[in-house]
């Protein structure tokens, strides 16, 4: 088990670490270390409001991907620390509360680990993010493509 959080954790750096290169600012980028191994979402989006230190998120993936395991949540533009809830398909994640606003405008990155394809990721499909700048208040729809990379952190 330890393993496998040092794995996951590695993963969730490597992957903040390479996330800086150009591409879509609004997406959900799937990347796996390995073809059916345990993965890593990134989640991009432009915030349309300001999203204060007690924002929530709630992400639904379709079916294809497995999010029961998901524990890991980490941003660089949400600082103070996120937490995570999971119920089927949907993963809602919480701002701790702890970190300043985020203004408008600014793009939003938010890393998941771990999620489980169920088949092939390479599919093209979409995901559903609804955010609430403030809990309970506001929502911000967005419904963001879906992509994968099987071959690695290293890309």
């Amino acid at each position: 088990m330890r393993l496998k959080q040092l794995f996951v954790g590695g993963a969730l750096v490597a992957l903040m670490i390479v996330s800086g290169q150009a591409q879509s600012p609004e997406r959900v980028a799937l990347v796996c270390g390995r073809p059916g191994g345990m993965c890593v979402y990134e989640l991009r989006f432009v915030a349309s409001d300001t999203l204060l230190p007690d924002a929530a998120f709630e992400l639904v993936l379709p079916q294809a991907f497995d999010v029961s395991r998901v524990q890991l949540a980490s941003s660089n533009a949400l600082k103070g620390g996120l937490s995570v809830q999971v119920a089927r398909d949907t993963v809602r994640i919480f701002r701790s509360g702890l970190g300043p606003a985020v203004a408008p405008g600014t793009l939003v990155d938010i890393l998941l680990a771990a999620v489980q394809p169920r088949k092939e990721a390479s599919v093209s499909t979409q995901a559903t993010l609804q955010v609430l700048p403030r809990r309970g208040v506001g929502v911000q729809s967005l419904l963001l493509p879906v992509t994968s990379d099987t071959t690695g952190l290293a890309r």
